[in-house]
């Protein structure tokens, strides 16, 4: 359906791209642009649905190993890419000592991960996560990717608001996919 390319054509694109020198505000402009790029998508008779494969990006805390390999696993059968730590973390770049700041695997680690995340399609926060977790949110955020939380805020925050959409359980965003994707 043209409803099915529109929503392909978004996720692909996801939002605008804001330019750098945006000022503080702007962002409601662009996302009005992607609306009416929607609608464009909509309006024509023409264009042809297809499926597109995406690239995505999770963050979550490390006590939820199970259930981030649930969600690539699920990802991956749609025939999504998926990112996360657990394919790459070197824990002992993590160990503590004085000299931190100058292990080139950490510094490895963490070049990384923002490349995976500016090149995502779509984040995804799985709850319950850390703080990391919640930054690399803050990051994605700032490159204009679509935000997703997956789980329940234990407190809810100012900043939850900076996500798209929300689902309460793997299994009900993993729905939503199969739905757009039909």
């Amino acid at each position: 359906s043209q409803d099915h390319l529109a929503l392909g054509a978004l996720q692909r694109l996801d939002r605008l791209h804001i330019p750098n020198n945006a000022k503080y505000g702007d962002t409601d402009k662009y996302r009005h642009n992607r609306q009416n790029f929607y609608d464009y998508l909509l309006s024509h008779d023409e264009i042809i649905p297809y499926t597109i494969e995406m690239k995505f990006f999770i963050a979550s805390g490390r006590s939820n190993m199970k259930q981030i390999s649930d969600l690539t696993d699920n990802l991956h059968s749609l025939g999504h890419e998926a990112f996360t730590f657990i394919a790459q973390e070197d824990s002992s770049a993590f160990a503590p000592g004085p000299h931190w700041k100058t292990r080139s695997e950490l510094k490895t680690i963490f070049e990384a991960e923002i490349t995976r995340i500016e090149e995502a399609d779509r984040f995804i926060l799985l709850l319950p996560a850390g703080k990391n977790s919640h930054l690399a949110a803050g990051v994605a955020y700032g490159f204009g990717k679509h935000l997703t939380l997956i789980g329940q805020p234990e407190l809810i925050e100012s900043h939850y608001l900076i996500f798209d959409d929300d689902y309460k359980t793997i299994e009900e965003y993993v729905e939503a996919l199969r739905t757009t994707s039909s």
